[in-house]
């Protein structure tokens, strides 16, 4: 018993590490969160060593099987994008983990309450961001919310490197999980937690993260209401559901009314019915089902590999993709040169939209380089997670399905707006 205790102690600090890099400036260090994770469960905290080393070599076959696989037939394939691409969807191993040993109530508990702690200590400081922004420019709206990144980038001027974003996505992803290990969600005092991280959600303005998350809630709850035959908690759902909606809405409407306004605009970018020179995103999509074939006839099934087409690992190693710096490894893929990099430079010149335009997104770059294969892959990936909703403990956390559902869903859609599945330093600590 006291093993398992000392296992779980440390579980618990690589947890807290885990999120205290995810949240800091150090974005390098941030990608490589999932080795961390790696090295120490088998080293540090000594859990169920070999089954995870059984995985690993499991993980390393499969690694070693593709990118041979992917070198023999594929064109212009280089191993140094296909070991990038690697390393930024490394994060998703971290599910087939297996912490069952150590992982109980007492464990869950004290990671909502860390997570609670980090949360408020973000939140508080990204609002602190959107007032030296508000005193500023008199207003929380237009480019404020570039600033309110919390200490992803501590400092109080807009940069452009999209941090808000990446702030919007953790303080959502970890809010909706820990809502799913409460027992009791309407104490006066949880309740005013939940309206400062929303209101640091809010003030970060990444529109997009909003609206996917009022849609999760909306389907989830109701697929709950159909599921689950305790009225109460069904009842409490329903409460929790429209609290939510009404949250975000009378906050967005106070702080960000201008913003929000520009919601149809951008809904009409995506769908391409605007007087635009055409939709980056709609043309990036056309180039994977149409040209792609013409380079690689087997595109369709398997996709040109990973770190070729429109991953962020593509771009990365273009040279030309992150803003102010550039990767000491530069190795362009021929494909991302050919089709994305022209898309991504005429995104740029012509109008800003946001992510909305941009001419790449997870679902695209899942389809671009592992073709139908890949998609496949990804559905089986997310009914695994299903399983794990299936599976999750009703008596002790009522809520967790409801909490796992949406964000399964709310990981689905940000799939659609932009590479957000390989923002490794975002997705680790959810999963």
């Amino acid at each position: 018993m006291d093993e398992i205790r000392l296992k779980g102690k440390r579980l618990l600090i690589l947890y807290t590490v885990v999120l205290i890099v995810a949240f800091s400036p150090l974005k390098p260090l941030g990608q490589l969160l999932p080795l961390l994770v790696i090295v120490w469960v088998s080293i540090v905290a000594k859990i169920k060593i070999r089954y995870h080393l059984s995985l690993y070599g499991i993980f390393l076959f499969i690694a070693v099987f593709a990118g041979l696989f992917y070198l023999s037939i594929v064109p212009h394939f280089t191993l140094v994008n296909f070991l990038m691409s690697l390393l930024t969807f490394s994060y998703l191993s971290v599910l087939y983990f297996d912490f069952s040993n150590v992982v109980n109530q007492r464990f869950l508990i004290s990671v909502r309450n860390i997570t609670l702690i980090i949360l408020l200590f973000q939140s508080g400081y990204g609002i602190l961001q959107a007032l030296v922004g508000f005193f500023r420019d008199r207003s929380f709206d237009n480019s404020v919310g570039d600033i309110v990144r919390g200490t992803i980038e501590p400092s109080f001027h807009a940069s452009g490197l999209g941090g808000n974003v990446m702030f919007a996505i953790q303080l959502s992803t970890l809010l909706i999980l820990v809502i799913s290990t409460k027992k009791k969600i309407f104490s006066k005092q949880f309740l005013f937690m939940l309206g400062v991280i929303c209101m640091a959600w809010i003030v970060a303005s990444a529109l997009h993260t909003i609206l996917f998350a009022l849609i999760s809630i909306l389907l989830t709850s109701f697929v709950f209401r159909v599921r689950i035959g305790n009225r109460i908690i069904r009842s409490n759902l329903r409460k929790l559901s429209f609290g939510f909606f009404i949250t975000l809405a009378v906050l967005g409407s106070i702080f960000i009314p201008r913003n929000l306004m520009t919601l149809p605009y951008h809904l009409s970018l995506f769908w391409g019915e605007s007087d635009m020179l055409g939709n980056e995103k709609v043309l990036a999509t056309i180039v994977a089902i149409r040209e792609l074939p013409k380079e690689f006839s087997l595109s369709p099934l398997i996709g040109v590999g990973p770190g070729h087409f429109s991953s962020r690992a593509a771009l990365i190693l273009s040279g030309e993709f992150l803003r102010g710096s550039r990767f000491p490894i530069v190795s362009k893929s021929y494909y991302t040169e050919k089709y994305i990099l022209p898309l991504f430079t005429q995104y740029i010149s012509q109008y800003d939209c946001g992510s909305t335009c941009l001419p790449y997104y997870s679902w695209l770059t899942i389809f671009g380089e592992l073709g139908m294969v890949g998609i496949l892959a990804l559905l089986a990936f997310i009914s695994s997670i299903k399983n794990l909703v299936q599976q999750a403990k009703i008596e002790e956390f009522p809520y967790m399905k409801w909490g796992l559902s949406v964000f399964v869903i709310y990981f689905i859609l940000l799939g659609f707006q932009e590479n957000y599945w390989e923002y490794t330093q975002s997705m680790t600590p959810p999963f």
